[in-house]
């Protein structure tokens, strides 16, 4: 691509050109091809890595307003993922790997002038006595970190206590507690993050409530912030001295990239732009394919994304791998597409807010032959990775987190969720004037939500063991009703003895006081509890309310027939807790056996019927059915005939690669 100056002016490159990137040039000058691009042009990603650990990875922000016949595409020399559904070799990905380099990184520049700092070390500054983390290891000559707004105390450790790194501690005499601190040694600042509860003096000794240790305060907690741009820095461990030669500022992020809005950090990609005022400015028609985004994440901004989309139309996501970012994809859009891709291990490591697919707002979305692994496949690929890139085996959300009004959800491999799988949210934005269409509720007032030909295996510990599924209009303003449509799914529920409480597949939230009606039609599903718990009110069941607390809560209504329910199954219908307002007239359907449900293979979780019809007859009138199914991580076949029950055909034979077209969904959630 060649740029050139005309009569002082930048000129861009004109409609259908081809633009490349590669990972040898400058990451800014990378950036400006990317986000310089028109609509009718191809940006391609040369393959090999862009990371911060080279120094050439780089943030996009993305705001073309493009249309359907001169789209911007924007893909990787060699997809992550083929059409079949499958990984590729990750030796030909354009990898985008953000790990260890959070967005919003604090940064401070200034000289290094005396000793070397430790990896990922406290440092704290005198006079302010604000404190930092450095990001990984030292890179002269900007100093990034972490910088924190805290309460310090300062005084001195009773020799010879040592205090345990990051304990709770507490002053007895006056019965003030903190947690979240970083402990001192000698006479270094005891550092409360959150402050204390209570009311403590200055004067009566902190006590570590795991080692013991005592620290004799000359002061109360006092709060530290901001930081100023003359006064040393000092390593809390290293004892190492950093210099500033400015103010420091939201600006040492290892990602360069000019977009320096204060919403910098919430994602590696983003398809935004801050000043459109409607649906003829704002992003649209933008097709992402092939690209590997690894890492995304923030300190403070923990929805950061792989990709975060806001008030933008037409985007397409396929063809891509979305590994351990805070979130995968985040974004309120409208007529949105995201197919045959990969998502393992998105989430937050200390919390269940970011999820693998997040959709916060907005209107008519279709996922449809992906792989959701939130577990991952193998050691060190899981959920969940910190700012640092430390991989640690902790919280992360859902798989699909869905609020637009109307979602068509098929043919997806889900697994693993570590909170719950996917559930039903009225949209965030329907309270507000709508920026583009799609916040403002359907005219016939019912949110709908299409599932249909999907294959789900359960995390066998998940952090919320009441339901897979959760519908409900948590900031209560939505008064329509909310239509789960599900169909010719397969449900392999690994629920444990260990739990004490109930699992549901279904879970309608019970403390809205206006949405008008909750429906769930259940047609020709198989559902497979592994295990039996007899003892209430640990047991299996289809639906249930929460909380119960009395009141009549949402009025609800079930509907359904031709399913199958294993023998572990409690109630088929409805509990006991759940015979309040509300109607279940769903058919059973057949039952199975505990010791021998009809699956191919459980040990390799070949979900398949064992035989032709092991699940029962199904209903074929029903009329949501996937052109393929998932038999597995990566593994989709042709489905054109629909007997039996379930995401899987008997004997559904070798599958050609699914088709794939278009920039977005029509306004009936089928790709054009």
């Amino acid at each position: 691509m060649k740029w050139f100056l005309a009569a002082g002016l930048l000129v861009l490159p004109l409609r259908g050109a081809t633009i490349t990137v590669s990972p040898t040039d400058p990451p800014l000058t990378n950036a400006a091809k990317v986000e310089g691009a028109q609509c009718g042009d191809t940006v391609t990603l040369n393959q090999g890595t862009y990371s911060a650990a080279l120094g050439n990875v780089f943030r996009i922000v993305l705001q073309q307003h493009c249309n359907a016949e001169h789209p911007l595409l924007i893909q990787a020399a060699h997809p992550a993922v083929d059409d079949s559904g499958a990984k590729t070799d990750p030796s030909n990905w354009s990898i985008l790997d953000y790990r260890g380099a959070p967005l919003d990184a604090y940064g401070i520049p200034g000289t290094l002038s005396v000793g070397i700092p430790t990896a990922n070390e406290v440092f704290q500054q005198q006079n302010t006595h604000v404190w930092m983390q450095i990001v990984g290891t030292f890179t002269s000559p900007t100093f990034r970190g972490q910088a924190f707004a805290g309460y310090y105390v300062q005084g001195h450790v009773v020799s010879p206590g040592v205090f345990a790194p990051g304990e709770d501690v507490a002053q007895p005499a006056t019965g003030a507690t903190a947690s979240w601190t970083i402990t001192p040694t000698g006479t270094q600042d005891l550092i409360l993050m959150y402050g204390a509860a209570g009311t403590p003096n200055n004067h009566d000794d902190w006590v570590g409530q795991t080692s013991g240790a005592h620290y004799t305060p000359t002061s109360v907690p006092t709060y530290a912030w901001p930081a100023n741009g003359t006064d040393v820095w000092v390593g809390r461990s290293s004892g190492a001295q950093f210099t500033p030669s400015g103010s420091p500022g939201n600006f040492g992020s290892l990602v360069p990239g000019d977009y320096t809005n204060s919403d910098l950090s919430r994602g590696a990609w983003q398809i935004y732009n801050p000043s459109c005022t409607g649906a003829s400015d704002c992003p649209a028609y933008i097709v992402l394919d092939g690209l590997a985004i690894l890492g995304a994440s923030a300190w403070n901004f923990g929805p950061a994304a792989g990709v975060r989309v806001i008030d933008s139309d037409h985007i397409t996501f396929r063809h891509g791998y979305f590994q351990q970012n805070y979130n995968g994809i985040l974004g309120k859009w409208t007529n949105t597409l995201i197919e045959h891709n990969w998502f393992v291990g998105n989430g937050d490591w200390d919390g269940n807010n970011a999820h693998q697919v997040y959709d916060s707002d907005g209107d008519y979305t279709t996922v449809r032959y992906n792989t959701f692994l939130m577990k991952g496949t193998g050691s060190g690929d899981g959920c969940c990775i910190k700012p640092d890139g430390t991989v640690v085996d902790s919280n992360g959300g859902q798989n699909l987190h869905t609020r637009a009004w109307h979602t068509y959800i098929y043919g997806n491999w889900i697994q693993d969720g570590r909170d719950y799988e996917w559930d039903m949210m009225s949209p965030s934005c329907a309270g507000f004037l709508p920026v583009i269409p799609g916040c403002a509720a359907p005219v016939d007032n019912v949110m709908r939500q299409q599932w249909y030909g999907n294959t789900i295996v359960t995390n066998a510990t998940p952090t919320s063991k009441l339901k897979l599924f959760v519908m409900g209009d948590p900031v209560n303003y939505f008064s329509g009703t909310m239509s789960l449509d599900a169909q010719w799914n397969t449900f392999y529920v690994r629920n444990n003895a260990s739990q004490d409480n109930w699992t549901s597949l279904f879970e309608l939230l019970n403390d809205t006081t206006i949405l008008g009606q909750a429906a769930i039609h259940f047609a020709n599903n198989v559902v497979h509890f592994v295990t039996q718990i007899n003892s209430p009110p640990a047991q299996q069941s289809f639906f249930l309310l929460y909380p119960y607390n009395g009141n009549p809560g949402t009025p609800w209504a079930i509907t359904g027939s031709n399913n199958y329910f294993d023998s572990n199954t409690t109630y088929t219908c409805v509990t006991l807790y759940t015979a309040q307002n509300g109607t279940c007239l769903l058919t059973a359907g057949s039952t199975g056996s505990q010791s021998v449900p009809p699956f191919t293979s459980i040990s390799t979780l070949d979900l398949s019927p064992a035989t032709a019809g092991a699940f029962g007859s199904a209903d074929t009138s029903q009329t949501l059915k996937a052109s393929y199914s998932p038999t597995g991580p990566g593994e989709f076949v042709s489905r054109a005939i629909y007997t039996d029950a379930g995401a899987i055909q008997y004997s559904i034979g070798s599958a050609p690669s699914p088709s794939v077209s278009g920039t977005g969904t029509s306004s009936s959630g089928v790709s054009r």
